[in-house]
């Protein structure tokens, strides 16, 4: 029951709970695009807890993925406030955090992904209710765009996501998954595109390069596979 409270804590309490205290003071976008430097985090974590220690390929991979995600981001554009950007930033820590207990749980007890996603978003999720009843607020206004927008966050945001991530993560090894979490602001980039009309700026465009080279340095696409390897 401990790793699992202690990955609801990182992953829902501390992950979701950070990203809303950010989005008092900061844009949307770039909140959520600085949560994704969990991939930066996880790498280290993976190395110090679990004992992986990265390739070359690895190293290279992060490196360019990471300078694709400050293409992405622009940091030297408004990022609203200094305690903003700190709370998005350590939500990404606390994701890695998550990320990287949920593997150690796979390895040592191997968990099925659905009992272990539904298990650390309860108790996760009591946490940060019990958290959520000490902030004062007004009164919830239970419209129909209300119900819908939270049963989207609960049912498809939260829940299936994290199933789908947990899946990814049991089946990768940490480095490769982590990095691979990245393609969701490319996507985010490409949507606004297609659909909202707002066209990428050339920055943009040079950051998701840099981010694809990344993901394929890292997954090891293309790579000589060592002589005795499956």
């Amino acid at each position: 029951l401990l790793p699992t409270l202690l990955i609801g804590l990182c992953q829902t309490t501390a992950f979701q709970g950070l990203e809303q205290l950010a989005l008092l003071n900061g844009g949307a976008g770039h909140v959520a695009l600085l949560a994704y430097t969990m991939p930066f985090w996880a790498v280290l974590l993976a190395w110090l807890l679990l004992g992986d220690r990265p390739t070359a390929r690895h190293w290279l991979g992060v490196a360019l993925a990471a300078v694709g995600l400050v293409c992405i981001i622009e940091p030297w554009r408004d990022l609203g406030s200094a305690l903003s950007t700190t709370l998005a930033i350590a939500g990404g820590v606390a994701w890695a955090a998550g990320t990287v207990l949920s593997k150690r749980m796979f390895r040592q007890h191997a968990p099925s992904v659905l009992s272990l996603t539904a298990w650390q978003m309860l108790l996760g999720g009591m946490a940060l209710g019990l958290l959520a009843l000490a902030v004062p607020e007004r009164v919830i206004d239970w419209n129909w765009a209300f119900i819908g927008g939270l049963t989207y966050s609960v049912l498809l945001a939260s829940s299936l996501a994290w199933w789908l991530w947990s899946i990814v993560l049991q089946r990768l090894p940490t480095t490769v998954a982590s990095v691979s979490s990245l393609g969701v602001p490319i996507v985010s980039v490409l949507l606004a595109w297609l659909i909202l009309h707002e066209q990428p700026s050339a920055m943009e465009l040079v950051g998701i390069v840099f981010v694809l080279l990344g993901l394929l340095a890292v997954s090891g696409v293309g790579a000589r596979r060592r002589p005795g390897m499956p």
